[in-house]
């Protein structure tokens, strides 16, 4: 049995049936693995809010909260399980875009098995970004202009440490050897759901090679491809990304949820002349509320939360 334990930072969630096999990990206390850490914005590291890190065992949770005056308009967060240069934070694999007006805390969650090498003493190195303006402001006035905040430092990185420690003999009689650590199971039954971070970056694992969206045939390359491109705000995609994800969890055994045939619809009647994605719908399209508003369910039901 190993105890994981916060040192400097994390985010993460995942279905019962994807957790790892209970000689694994068990998780210390929840005060015990929660960190907290400043969220700071532009070049100045002007405080805009607070980032707390926990983990219950079989994934991260990275909760932006946000001091009063700000809200929050993008999250975006990467991970890896050794230290990164700063990367484009549009291109990190676990991420929100255009949230509600007036949204002051979010959380995204990362599943461990989603992180190679994030076994007993790795170190975690995470990039935690958001898009942040002043609450009630529009976006598009200087009041509302929008300033890059990140955890920690401007274009910094915050880190979680696992940690494992052998818990104490319940007797004086001697103790069996626990079994050697084993990797996570590949994801499989009705009630594994995994978010578009996890398909993206384990394309061995996918159900099936290829999708049919809106009235184009996609193969798995071309589908990564889409998975890989930032949103740049177009609905299109942000739908895009959450629709291939829900399709490879439903090709899983999952069942479907009511968004998904709202969301096939979608990308039928709103493809561009040569139907295939991007198709740009950005704000002000008539079909861009519904997009976002459909890329949201399918989010929760991706992290496993509907």
């Amino acid at each position: 049995m190993f105890l994981l334990v916060a040192a400097l930072a994390t985010s993460c969630r995942e279905e019962d049936a994807c957790k790892p096999a209970p000689h694994e990990m068990t998780l210390a206390s929840e005060s015990d693995s929660t960190s907290e850490y400043a969220f700071v914005a532009g070049s100045t590291n002007e405080r805009v809010g607070t980032i707390l890190i926990t983990s219950d065992g079989t994934s991260l949770r990275v909760r932006y909260v946000l001091l009063p005056g700000f809200e929050l308009g993008a999250v975006h967060v990467c991970a890896e399980a050794s230290s990164f240069s700063w990367i484009s934070p549009g291109s990190c694999p676990w991420a929100a875009e255009n949230l509600p007006a007036g949204t002051t805390e979010y959380e995204l969650v990362i599943p461990l098995e989603e992180l190679a090498s994030a076994g007993c003493g790795a170190v975690i190195s995470l990039e935690v970004h958001a898009e942040v303006r002043a609450s009630g402001s529009d976006a598009g006035s200087d009041a509302g202009s929008v300033e890059s905040a990140y955890a920690g430092s401007f274009r910094g990185l915050i880190e979680y440490v696992v940690v494992c420690a052998q818990p104490p003999p319940s007797s004086s009689s001697p103790q069996p050897t626990p079994p050697p650590s084993s990797p996570p199971p590949e994801p499989s039954g009705p009630a594994c759901r995994l978010t578009q971070g996890f398909w993206k970056n384990h394309p061995e694992s996918w159900p099936i090679r290829a999708l049919e969206i809106g009235a184009v045939h996609y193969e798995q390359a071309e589908l990564l491809e889409l998975l890989r491109t930032p949103t740049g705000g177009d609905a299109s995609l942000i739908l895009g990304h959450q629709l291939i994800a829900t399709e490879l969890n439903v090709a899983t055994g999952s069942e479907e949820p009511v968004a998904l045939a709202g969301a096939r619809a979608w990308m039928t009647a709103n493809a561009d002349g040569d139907a295939r994605l991007p198709y740009g719908v950005f704000e002000g399209h008539p079909g861009y509320a519904s997009g976002v508003d459909l890329s949201a369910a399918l989010d929760a039901y991706n992290n496993g939360k509907r």
